[in-house]
C-alpha cells in the first residue's frame, strides 16, 4: 500500500495485507480439513445407523422369510424408511437347487425413497439372512438384505456444517488478524514509524538529539539494539563533523604556515645561492682588503649590520692585525692587537674554544680603542666568529648592529657559512702575499744579471 502524498509504501499497510492473506489461506485450509473430517464423521454415523438397522432386522426378517410372510417383509421395508439415513432397501429370497447345490433367487422385494440415486460415496450394507435349525443343528441361507444410505442426507448435513465451519473460522481468522496487527502495531510498527520519522529529520543540526523509544523498560531486543546503533552512529558522525569543521577552520592557518614555510624555504634556497655566489666572489680575490670590503657588502645584503671588522693573525703569531674596521659606513684605521692583551674581546674570542660568541651592549662597550676606537655606544648586539682554515685559526670576523635582536639563528648560520668562505679566501690571500716577496726578489736579481750582461 502506498501513501498518496509521498508515494512511499507503508509498512503497516503491508503487514495488514500480509496478515489478511495469511488468515484467508489459513481459513481456506482449515475449512478443507474440517469439511473432510465432518464428511467422514457423517459417513461413519450413517454407516453405524445402517449397521444398527441390519442388526435389528436380522432375527425378525429371518422368521418372516422362512415363513414366507410377504406382508411382514413389506412391513419391514416400510418401517426401515422411518430412519432418515436409509435411502434404499432390497430383500431377496434364495433357495437351494437340490441338483446343482447352487443358490438361486426366487423373489425380490425392493423399496427406495423418492428421488434417491445410487452413489458411490454413500455407505451400504449387504448381509445374508440365514435360518438356524436347532433340532437338526443346521444353518441354511434363505435370503439377503441390502441397505443403502441416502447421499442427499450427507450432502445436506455437509452444507449446513460447511456454513458453520466457514462462519466460525472467518470469525477466528479476523480475531487472530486483529490481535496480530494490534500486537505488531503496539510492539513494532509504532516504534519503527518513530525511528523512520527520526531518520527522516536527520541532519547535522539534529545529531545531538538522541533517539528514544517510548517503552516502559529496556528489553535489550532488536529495537533497543537498533536505537543504540543509531545513537552511536549519530555520536560518531557528530564527532566526525566536529573534527571536520575544526580541520576546515585550521586549514587556512595550516595553509598560511605552509605558505610561510615555502617562502622560508625559498628564502633559504636564495640565501644558499647567495652564499655560494659570495663564496665564489670571495675566493676569486687575493687582496685581503678587497675581500673584507666584499665580505662587508655581502653581509649587509643578508642581515642588518652597522659595523664590521676583520682581524688576522700576524705571521709571527704574536698579535692580531685589525686590517679592516667600519662603523656606520665610516672606515677606521688598522691596528695591532697583541695576544697578551687578554682584556680585549677580540683577542679573547680568537683564543677561546668557542667558534662563535655573541656580544651584548656591555661587551661591545669593552671593545675600546684596541679594536675600533670610535665604535659608537649605540651598538646593541654583535657577533664574533673565528676564521678557521683546516685546524688553524687565522683570525676573527666581527659584525655589529644597532638592533638588539639582529643575530638570530638564521643570521648566525649565514655568518658561519660566509665566515668559512672568508677563511679560505684569506688563507689564499696570505699564501699569495707570502709567495709575492720571494718572487719580487727573484725578479730583481734577474734584472740585475741582465744589466751586468749588457755592460
Amino acid at each position: 500500500m502506498k501513501n498518496g502524498e509521498t508515494g512511499i509504501r507503508s509498512l503497516a499497510g503491508r503487514l495488514v495485507l500480509a496478515t489478511l492473506l495469511f488468515c484467508l489461506a489459513f481459513t481456506f485450509a482449515t475449512v478443507i480439513v474440517k469439511t473432510w473430517l465432518t464428511w467422514n464423521s457423517h459417513v461413519q454415523a450413517m454407516q453405524n445407523q445402517l449397521n444398527l438397522i441390519n442388526g435389528i432386522y436380522q432375527q425378525t426378517l429371518n422368521k418372516a422369510i422362512w415363513d414366507l410372510d410377504r406382508a411382514s417383509i413389506e412391513e419391514h421395508l416400510r418401517s426401515s424408511f422411518q430412519v432418515p439415513a436409509v435411502g434404499s432397501v432390497t430383500i431377496k429370497l434364495i433357495n437351494l437347487n437340490s441338483e446343482s447345490k447352487n443358490y438361486y433367487e426366487t423373489e425380490s422385494f425392493s423399496l427406495s425413497k423418492p428421488g434417491w440415486q445410487n452413489t458411490s460415496w454413500a455407505p451400504k450394507i449387504f448381509s445374508q439372512l440365514k435360518h438356524h435349525d436347532r433340532t437338526a443343528g443346521t444353518t441354511e441361507t434363505i435370503g439377503s438384505l441390502e441397505i443403502e444410505g441416502d447421499s442427499r442426507i450427507l450432502i445436506a448435513e455437509l452444507k449446513s456444517e460447511v456454513v458453520n465451519i466457514i462462519s466460525t473460522q472467518a470469525i477466528y481468522s479476523l480475531l487472530l488478524a486483529g490481535f496480530l496487527m494490534l500486537i505488531v502495531n503496539r510492539y513494532i510498527t509504532t516504534h519503527i514509524r518513530k525511528i523512520a520519522l527520526h531518520l527522516d529529520r536527520f541532519s547535522p543540526e539534529t545529531l545531538n538529539q538522541p533517539l528514544r523509544l517510548e517503552r516502559r523498560g529496556t528489553y535489550q531486543d532488536e529495537l533497543d539494539k537498533l536505537v543504540n546503533g543509531i545513537n552511536a552512529m549519530q555520536q560518531n558522525l557528530s564527532e566526525y563533523l566536529e573534527h571536520k569543521n575544526q580541520y576546515e577552520e585550521e586549514l587556512p592557518t595550516h595553509r598560511d604556515h605552509l605558505s610561510e614555510a615555502n617562502m622560508a624555504l625559498a628564502r633559504s634556497a636564495e640565501t644558499l645561492r647567495q652564499q655560494g655566489d659570495i663564496g665564489k666572489a670571495l675566493t676569486a680575490s687575493l687582496d685581503s682588503k678587497a675581500i673584507c670590503v666584499a665580505l662587508y657588502q655581502h653581509l649587509r645584503e643578508l642581515m642588518p649590520i652597522d659595523g664590521f671588522a676583520v682581524a688576522l693573525l700576524k705571521s709571527n703569531a704574536n698579535a692580531l692585525e685589525l686590517i679592516y674596521c667600519i662603523d656606520d659606513g665610516q672606515e677606521k684605521p688598522s691596528a695591532l692587537l697583541p695576544l697578551e692583551q687578554t682584556d680585549s674581546p677580540l683577542v679573547n674570542a680568537f683564543l677561546a674554544m668557542e667558534e662563535v660568541q655573541l656580544l651584548d651592549e656591555h661587551r661591545i662597550a669593552q671593545l675600546g680603542a684596541a679594536s675600533c676606537d670610535t665604535i659608537r655606544s649605540t651598538m646593541r648586539q654583535g657577533v664574533i666568529h673565528q676564521l678557521t682554515a683546516g685546524r688553524n685559526c687565522i683570525g676573527i670576523a666581527m659584525a655589529l648592529s644597532h638592533a638588539s635582536d639582529a643575530f638570530q639563528q638564521r643570521e648566525l648560520e649565514i655568518f658561519r657559512s660566509i665566515a668559512a668562505y672568508a677563511a679560505i679566501a684569506f688563507t689564499n690571500s696570505i699564501s699569495y702575499d707570502m709567495s709575492k716577496t720571494p718572487r719580487q726578489h727573484a725578479d730583481k736579481t734577474l734584472q740585475d744579471l741582465r744589466r751586468e750582461q749588457d755592460n
